[in-house]
C-alpha cells in the first residue's frame, strides 16, 4: 500500500514540476528548463537567472517559479529516494544471485548519496536564486548534478537488470 502511495505522489509531483519547467522553457532568449540550470556553466547559469528574473508570468517573475520548483524538489527527493530504497530492498528478497543481492544492497547507499547530492544542489540553487542580480556570486551545480544522476542511473540500472533476471528465472 505504501508503495502505491509513494508512486502516486511521485507521479503527481513529477507532473507538476514538469509543468513548472515547461513554463521556464518559454522564457526568451534561452528557452531552457530548470534541469538545464543544474548543468549550466557559471556564465550561462547567471545569464539564465537574470532572464528569469527580468520576465514574469501571471504576475510573478519566472525566477519565483524556479524557486517554488526547487522547494517542491525537496519533497520529490524524499519520494524518489524512498522508492529507490524500497524497490531495491524488495528486489533483494526476490533475486537469488549473491552478486546481484550485493549490487542491490549498494543501491541503498547510492540512493542515499544521490539524495544528499540533490539536497546540496538545491541549497546552491536557492543561493543562486537569491543572488540572481549578482552574476559574480553564481555557483554552478554542474558536477554535483552529474554525480547525482550517475548514482540514480546506476541504481535504476541495477534494479531493472535484477528485475529482468528474476522474471526470466521465474518462467
Amino acid at each position: 500500500m505504501i508503495k502505491k502511495i509513494l508512486w502516486v505522489f511521485f507521479l503527481l509531483t513529477a507532473a507538476y514540476q514538469g509543468y513548472q519547467s515547461y513554463l521556464l522553457q518559454t522564457v526568451p532568449p534561452f528557452h531552457e528548463r530548470i534541469d538545464c540550470l543544474e548543468f549550466a556553466s557559471k556564465a550561462h547559469g547567471a545569464a539564465l537567472l537574470q532572464s528569469w528574473q527580468a520576465q514574469s508570468y501571471g504576475g510573478q517573475a519566472f525566477l519565483q517559479i524556479a524557486v517554488t520548483n526547487t522547494h517542491l524538489d525537496f519533497f520529490f527527493i524524499f519520494l524518489y529516494t524512498s522508492l529507490i530504497l524500497m524497490l531495491s530492498y524488495l528486489q533483494m528478497q526476490r533475486d537469488p544471485g549473491i552478486c546481484w543481492n550485493e549490487l542491490l544492497r549498494a543501491n541503498l547507499v547510492f540512493g542515499a548519496l544521490a539524495a544528499c547530492l540533490d539536497i546540496l544542489e538545491n541549497i546552491f540553487l536557492l543561493y543562486d536564486f537569491r543572488h540572481a542580480g549578482e552574476p559574480g556570486l553564481y555557483i554552478s551545480t554542474h558536477w554535483i548534478s552529474l554525480l547525482k544522476f550517475i548514482f540514480i542511473g546506476w541504481a535504476l540500472s541495477v534494479y531493472l537488470v535484477s528485475l529482468a533476471r528474476t522474471q526470466l528465472f521465474n518462467k
